[in-house]
């Protein structure tokens, strides 16, 4: 069973991936905010940041109150080449292990509202 916080977050990015594949393609570069979530795990005092651009994501992770490590996976490398749809899928699996959310983009929390 999906928690609050996940399936807000799912609906929230399965909204911009439904304008990005039937809309369209370019619909990221129409936001003034990329999508961006923050997680944090307080068990471990663990922090985990995805931003989607629509060439890449770009994840940031480490432990709170240090500067962390990031990642740039372009989006060839994305499930289905697709930035949005990769942040979908590593968030949820975040918020399984343990993490929670957050933060979302000022956006975000308009079309969620």
């Amino acid at each position: 069973m999906k928690t609050v916080p996940a399936i807000m977050l799912e609906q929230w990015l399965t909204s911009i991936l439904g304008h990005m594949e039937a809309d369209d393609p370019g619909y990221l570069d129409t936001l003034p905010q990329l999508p961006q979530v923050i997680l944090k795990n307080e068990a471990s005092s663990r922090f985990w940041r995805g931003e989607a651009f629509s060439h890449a994501l770009e994840l940031l992770c480490g432990r709170s109150g240090r500067r962390g490590r990031s990642l740039t996976i372009s989006a060839d490398d994305c499930v289905d080449g697709n930035p949005v749809r990769e942040l979908l899928e590593r968030s949820l699996q975040k918020l399984a292990e343990g993490y929670h959310l957050e933060a979302l983009t000022f956006n975000q929390l308009k079309e969620l509202s």
